[in-house]
């Protein structure tokens, strides 16, 4: 933001919200980790530390993507799975086979932010739990429109709302995509550097030893995989190519229809 705000260029502009965009989402994955008693030792200072700088900011309670997380680690790739029921009232975009095509599409329609609704469905769907669900989002960027309009500073608010439904729903589309798309459970893959700078960070591409492990944070979950060998690990190109033809190199497929 504020390298975009001093060199004030058209094209800068464009590329910090491209930026600010993969960081939102590298925070929700911390928040994450939030959600799951990770972040720290002390429940309430976990639920405060990530609420104040992940979920608040992302306009979203941490008690409502709590009860919505966790009900999709218990009931994954059923029809109670509430991220499959969303994939469900979203279809046929997240239907396979996808041909390459489907994808850049997608990602262009995000990049340009007309793919909006779809996260709005995301919002919504994450009821607020509790009073502190729905005032602290509200507190919180009141304070914060409140100080950057003293200060005469609107550009950051704009920046940060450009990238939310744009870029950062881009990323974060390309990241469900890995995660359990094509079977019935979890994916198991490997992700090289760009994909991890861009739509992959915080060791989120261990999503596998995730669903096995989910209270161990991210920076561990690399010794989770050096436990189990049992299911085979591709690479997310790999998996993408798979899509093509709607076969899968792990076990189990599921068709969201």
């Amino acid at each position: 933001m504020i390298v975009a705000i001093k060199l004030n260029h058209p094209v800068v502009y464009i590329l910090s919200v491209f930026f600010i965009g993969t960081r939102q989402h590298a925070l929700a994955i911390m928040g994450h980790d939030g959600a799951h008693y990770a972040a720290c030792k002390n429940r309430q200072l976990n639920d405060f530390m990530a609420s104040i700088f992940v979920f608040w900011p992302l306009g979203i309670g941490i008690n409502g993507y709590r009860k919505f997380h966790f009900a999709h680690h218990k009931k994954v790739g059923t029809p109670e799975d509430p991220e499959l029921i969303l994939k469900r009232l979203s279809r046929p975009q997240w239907e396979l086979p996808a041909k390459n095509s489907k994808h850049i599409t997608h990602l262009i329609k995000d990049l340009l932010g007309i793919s909006y609704r779809e996260l709005f469905k995301i919002s919504r769907s994450i009821r607020s739990v509790g009073k502190i669900d729905i005032i602290g989002p509200v507190v919180w960027w009141l304070v914060m429109i409140g100080t950057l309009s003293y200060f005469g500073q609107y550009i950051p608010l704009i920046l940060w709302f450009a990238s939310v439904f744009t870029s950062y729903w881009a990323v974060f589309r390309l990241r469900v995509w890995f995660e359990h798309q094509g079977t019935s459970q979890t994916n198991r893959v490997h992700a090289v550097w760009w994909q991890k700078l861009i739509f992959a960070p915080h060791n989120v591409w261990y999503h596998y030893e995730h669903h096995l492990f989910p209270s161990i944070p991210f920076y561990n979950l690399n010794k989770v995989r050096n436990m189990e060998n049992e299911k085979p690990i591709v690479s997310i190109g790999e998996l993408f190519r798979s899509f093509r033809v709607h076969s899968f190199l792990g076990s189990g497929r599921i068709k969201y229809q």
